[in-house]
């Protein structure tokens, strides 16, 4: 219960969040209410055995604990995912260094593996390159631009992404390669 009260806690930030941790968290507190009701179920049908099957009875509780298991799975995996969601979509920070997009597409063709985190309209975007490598090799092929989850084959359709996504030619970047892009300067 304790980790269940930290995300609601973390996500109070953002009431959109919140709302949303707070449904799984509301979800899991009845699961975990209807499986200890079902652990302890001989104290409540002790009297109501003696009339039905005691199979059927405990049919029933098999089928609403695994229930109760996967709502429990499903709202867990909802808070982590609202948790990445509100990370995702963090607003500018004034220390972002700004760069050009020539400056960003010179980096991306130096580089074949680069993550760019930039802020556009107040959220992250991430863009850079990847590339394709065989095991045990160290040669790097096959090398695609990407803003978001689109990618490029060249660098030029890269390069007329980016004039359309920052039409005044100024990338705000919060960190490149997970590291402070002042080093990039």
């Amino acid at each position: 219960m304790t980790l269940l009260g930290i995300a609601l806690i973390v996500s109070w930030s953002n009431k959109g969040v919140f709302m949303r941790t707070a449904k799984y968290v509301v979800i899991i507190v009845i699961s975990i209410l209807i499986i200890i009701f079902l652990a302890n179920r001989n104290r409540f049908f002790g009297i109501v055995a003696e009339k039905n099957p005691k199979i059927t009875i405990g049919l029933i509780s098999v089928i609403l604990g695994v229930a109760c298991i996967f709502a429990i799975i499903y709202s867990l995996y909802g808070i982590i995912n609202s948790k990445v969601e509100q990370v995702n979509n963090q607003i500018v920070h004034p220390d972002d260094v700004t760069f050009t997009v020539d400056e960003i597409v010179n980096l991306a063709e130096q580089c074949d593996v680069i993550d760019v985190y930039a802020t556009h309209n107040n959220k992250v975007l991430r863009l850079g390159t990847s590339s394709d490598s065989m095991p045990g090799k160290t040669a790097l092929f096959n090398k695609k631009y990407y803003i978001g989850d689109i990618c490029y084959s060249d660098v030029d359709s890269f390069r007329k992404a980016l004039f359309i996504i920052f039409p005044d030619n100024v990338i705000h970047v919060a960190s490149i390669d997970g590291v402070d892009p002042f080093q990039y300067k």
